[in-house]
């Protein structure tokens, strides 16, 4: 999947940010992101073993579920300020990492 159609999907479906209605989680351990509570948080939220991790029109792929934290790391290191989404890749829930370390995540309902 190219960027143009990940940003085209996203555009259409996560356009509104995740409701905090479950909380937020901290997912900061030692000043770094850890991987464990990473990993947790978006095995909660999201099902699907193909994710798309989000910071821009420009950083963004479709990875699989085990290749999330790299990716969510690696956006962080190139815009510090980025929330990155992870969402999956049914658009059936999705996670959003803060700059400041916590995360959100909801289930959502797939309307295609």
């Amino acid at each position: 999947m190219t960027p143009r159609e990940i940003q085209t999907l996203m555009r259409k479906f996560c356009y509104f940010r995740v409701s905090a209605a479950d909380g937020y989680h901290h997912l900061i351990k030692e000043n770094v992101l850890d991987v464990n509570l990473v990993d947790s948080l978006i095995r909660e939220y999201v099902g699907t073993k193909d994710v798309i991790v989000y910071a821009s029109s420009h950083q963004c792929a479709l990875v699989s579920c085990t290749e999330a934290y790299e990716l969510i790391c690696e956006y962080r290191r190139n815009d510090a300020s980025a929330t990155v989404q992870v969402v999956a890749s049914d658009f059936s829930g999705r996670v959003m990492v803060e700059p400041i370390g916590t995360g959100v995540g909801e289930h959502r309902k797939v309307l295609f």
